[in-house]
């Protein structure tokens, strides 16, 4: 005995319900919750369905919205490409928004969720939302720009970006001066730029960029980059403007170095191989623990700031460079603090040292001249030390 209302509450699109206008083929005006019915086809000089109204929510139920060449956006919050209206909380879900002549879904105005949808082949940017947004479990695949871009302070996870013109994901607008939120379980590959381009005090978590023509990660200050991977990418795999941690973060086969970090960053746990350049670089005030640099075409671990009177201040500790086509340790400035590091078999020199550092004492460790077989060693190693670095 229930009502149609109280069976499905929500408002199918149709000609009917939500007549388009000049500027759209569906329109909707009112808020509350709506759902499609079928696929739609897009026309030239429109936008599939535009979103008029605050607290809105559309289902894309699974199906397709289909742009052709001279349409506008597939979902958006724009009555004009240039009309700048602002619609809040918006959520857009479930379904594929392609081939549209600009963004597929644009949503501006705080608090947008656009989850389950995939943006394929759009003139524009995939998925465009502005701040405070969720943006869950989208694929942005070949858009002419790039595949996601979300405001300060939003929320990008499970997400996948490939293949795009542009950058994959931009997290706080990708504005250095705007929040950029968090990034978790993302990848971003073969795009025609950046991987990841990640706001200022940003957390990034189990992401991984490859195969990208310029940096796989390009990050601003305070942030906080966990568990992620950058591999074969045409710049360098990290690259950071400073004050920021990277945890268990490793860098293989790209074409420049494997991190590249400015001022006061710290590395722990990382590693760096068979990168193009120099495994690590950093400048100034950095500190780099339990790092591992690997067959690096240039130095293992390279750390130089040129003026102020080439003083570094980073602290190197705890790390091991092995097998690098320049060398080991290059230091080229001066302040730093150099201890319990090991080096071995790199191509140029092992260690490269400028005068004005604090280094631990380096010391060529003795190997065993026979096999052990049981409990105890008393070879001798060279030093008490306990700082010592050593060689072997």
């Amino acid at each position: 005995m229930k009502t149609l209302d109280h069976v499905e509450p929500r408002t199918a699109i149709s000609g009917d319900t939500t007549p388009g206008d000049a500027n759209s083929t569906f329109k909707i005006t009112q808020s509350g919750s709506y759902y499609l019915t079928g696929n739609v086809a897009g026309e030239v000089g429109k936008s599939g369905i535009e979103i008029g109204a605050d607290n809105v929510t559309v289902d894309l139920n699974g199906f397709t919205l289909e742009g052709v060449a001279g349409s506008l956006d597939g979902v958006t919050t724009l009555d004009t490409p240039a009309s700048g209206d602002i619609r809040n909380r918006i959520v857009v879900t479930g379904g594929i928004v392609a081939g549209w002549g600009d963004s597929g879904v644009r949503i501006t105005g705080v608090g947008a969720r656009v989850s389950d949808v995939t943006a394929q082949g759009n003139g524009g940017v995939g998925i465009l939302v502005d701040d405070d947004a969720l943006v869950s479990r989208c694929v942005v695949e070949g858009n002419l720009n790039t595949g996601l871009i979300a405001g300060k302070e939003s929320a990008i996870t499970d997400c996948v970006a490939n293949g795009n013109a542009g950058n994959g994901i931009m997290a706080g607008s990708g504005g250095f001066d705007n929040d950029g939120g968090t990034v978790t379980a993302c990848v971003s590959s073969n795009n025609n730029a950046f991987g990841f381009v990640i706001g200022n005090g940003a957390t990034v978590a189990h992401c991984s960029a490859s195969v990208n023509t310029s940096e796989g990660f390009f990050v601003g200050l305070y942030c906080n980059i966990t568990d992620c991977n950058s591999d074969r990418n045409g710049s360098d795999g990290f690259a950071a403007n400073g004050l920021s941690l990277f945890t268990r973060c490793t860098a293989d086969a790209n074409q420049a170095n494997g991190f590249d970090v400015e001022v006061a960053c710290t590395l722990l746990d990382c590693v760096a191989s068979s990168n193009d350049g120099h495994g690590i670089v950093v400048l100034r005030r950095c500190r780099i623990r339990g790092a591992t640099c690997l067959s690096n075409d240039g130095d293992g671990i390279h750390a130089e700031f040129p003026g102020l009177g080439q003083t570094g201040d980073n602290h190197v500790s705890d790390n091991t460079c092995a097998s690098n086509a320049g060398d080991g340790f290059s230091i080229g400035s001066t302040g730093n603090a150099i201890v319990r590091n090991a080096c071995s078999d790199n191509a140029t020199l092992n260690w490269s040292l400028i005068p004005g550092n604090a280094v631990a004492p380096i010391v060529s460790a003795t190997t065993n001249a026979g096999g052990i077989s049981g409990d105890t060693y008393a070879g001798p190693f060279g030093t008490t030390d306990p700082w010592a670095n050593i060689t072997y």
